[in-house]
């Protein structure tokens, strides 16, 4: 006989039926479906919320960044590109303190990733050498 295969929804669903319709208390329940107390509840939960679709798999995204560089920050960096296109993070940086000497700006490596993001910077790739020029060779 093959093996049944059930998904993660189908199987919640299992557990919220079988919670509605069965006499085991949550503890009981729980340890049947091989999930914790707190787990079955959760799902329960979702279900009363919103419905059988509440039982699908969320996304552990986060929602936000904590220490994204503000929209106001990255807007200028883009727009003084736009204005000097030759200039790379470092300039764009000094240009910006000088004129905006209250605003606390990104790092340079921050203002070169705003500007790889908006596609205003060619991305080089080293290439792969034998050696590199601060080591020492190897050979004789």
């Amino acid at each position: 006989m093959p093996w049944k295969e059930m998904s993660p929804v189908n199987l919640r669903m299992r557990l919220v039926l079988d919670a509605i319709e069965g006499p085991l208390n949550m503890s009981e329940l729980a340890e049947q479906h091989g999930i914790s107390r707190k787990t079955a509840y959760k799902w329960l939960g979702r279900v009363a919320d919103g419905g059988p679709a509440a039982l699908e798999d969320r996304s552990h995204a986060a929602r936000w960044v904590a220490n994204r560089t503000p929209k106001h920050i990255e807007d200028l960096v883009v727009a003084l590109r736009g204005q000097h296109a030759t200039w790379g993070p470092k300039k764009l940086l000094y240009s910006i303190r000088r004129h905006h000497p209250g605003l606390q700006l990104p790092s340079r490596s921050t203002v070169a990733e705003i500007l790889k993001r908006h596609d205003l910077i060619e991305v080089k790739r080293r290439s792969r050498r034998e050696g590199h020029p601060g080591r020492p060779s190897t050979e004789p």
